[in-house]
């Protein structure tokens, strides 16, 4: 067995980055193999958070085998890891489906007791890659593979293997015991680690899409026509990278801290739907809709069966989009349109909100959503 001990140099601890739990541990695993039951476990690379100096540092520990044989007693020798760092979480990129399944069948193959299973209560694990996946599009990538996070935020490897092109290097290792194969495998695996350092603070965007911010200010501009609704955000943890996304709805531009979400409200006419049509009438002449027990004194000379497309009354003032029907009466341009807008009313509805049941943060939340799907 041999072991490497280094200290990692990226800070995620600066500016407003989502905190990194405490008695936390990044992990991650290389193996000859996908099968637990064919394949052999050869390094293990920790960090956990020290004392150095007076400062937090990261300090990264790998943990190689060089013989197979041995297998177990680096099983053992992490599990004693877990122990005595008293670690409450786990931190890993994509582990849910590889790292944590093959260490767990090991465990059982060896009748060893599985230190993972403390692991499985709610926080007990964060998998970067599942908290991350949802937001590829905001992103710009349809491929979140940890090298693909990694160009996002600006990191450039020296490590130019894949863990499979490793397999054949540790098979050679163990042949011949060059030195240079080992440092190849033991480069590999500490960029594997050390990059989900500054790869966590993206975990932000589940917390800032999820509600983690708090309304500065609500207006809307003025300019020629119809002025933009802006709503400026401070998130409660920082963005590592800029954010921009715009749709049909609205545009966010996320810096830092700092979130500003611009909606293009409608000002004009739009028209409001009555569902049940078969009992209105339609007046043509005064393009609208009105309900049979009013219509029945009109005169039948002026008044048609109402049909879904012209059973509306219309309504002129400043209108907002909304993703759902959330805020009623609900207006559209046409029957068949698939944008639906609320009357924009704030000098008649509470302080934060934006209709007497709905709070600005819960539209807010419906529009954001919009932006990641």
């Amino acid at each position: 067995m041999k072991f490497k001990d280094s200290l990692i140099s990226a800070n995620v601890l600066s500016k407003s980055y989502k905190k990194i739990p405490d008695n936390s541990m990044f992990f991650d695993i290389e193996t000859t193999g996908l099968s637990a039951s064919r394949s052999h476990l050869y390094l293990i690379g920790c960090a956990w958070q020290i004392e150095a100096n007076g400062e937090k540092k990261w300090l990264l520990r790998q943990c190689f085998l060089d013989n197979p044989a041995h297998e177990k007693e680096l099983l053992a020798g992490f599990s004693d890891l877990l122990t005595k760092r008293n670690i409450r979480t786990l931190i890993h990129y994509n582990g849910s489906t590889f790292d944590i399944p093959y260490l767990e069948k090991k465990y059982r193959f060896y009748r060893m007791k599985n230190p993972l299973e403390s692991f499985r209560s709610e926080g007990g694990t964060i998998d970067l890659y599942r908290t991350i996946r949802p937001f590829r599009r905001l992103l710009g990538t349809d491929s979140l593979k940890q090298k693909d996070a990694e160009r996002l935020i600006g990191i450039s490897r020296r490590d130019r293997f894949s863990g499979k092109e490793l397999i054949g290097t540790y098979r050679e290792y163990l042949l011949k015991g060059d030195p240079e194969l080992l440092n190849a495998m033991f480069l590999h695996n500490a960029e594997d680690v050390a990059n989900m350092l500054p790869i966590y603070p993206l975990t932000g965007l589940s917390t800032f899409f999820g509600g983690g911010f708090t309304i500065r200010s609500v207006g809307m501009t003025a300019h020629p026509g119809p002025g933009d609704l802006r709503i400026r955000l401070a998130a409660d943890c920082a963005t590592p990278i800029p954010i921009r996304s715009e749709n049909d709805f609205c545009s966010l531009i996320w810096e830092e801290s700092s979130a500003l979400l611009t909606v293009r409200p409608f000002c004009g006419t739009l028209k409001h739907f009555f569902p049940d049509y078969r009992n209105y009438y339609y007046l043509p002449e005064e393009d609208q809709a009105i309900h049979k027990s009013v219509g029945a004194f009109v005169d039948p000379a002026h008044r048609v069966p109402a049909k879904a497309a012209t059973c509306y009354q219309k309504k002129s003032g400043t209108f907002l989009p909304q993703p759902r029907d959330r805020v009623t009466p609900v207006f559209r341009n046409d029957y068949r349109s698939k944008h639906s807008y609320f009357l924009y009313e704030p000098d008649r509805v509470p302080e934060g909100s934006v209709s007497e049941n709905v709070s600005f943060t819960a539209y807010i939340l419906d529009l954001l959503e919009t932006l990641i799907l």
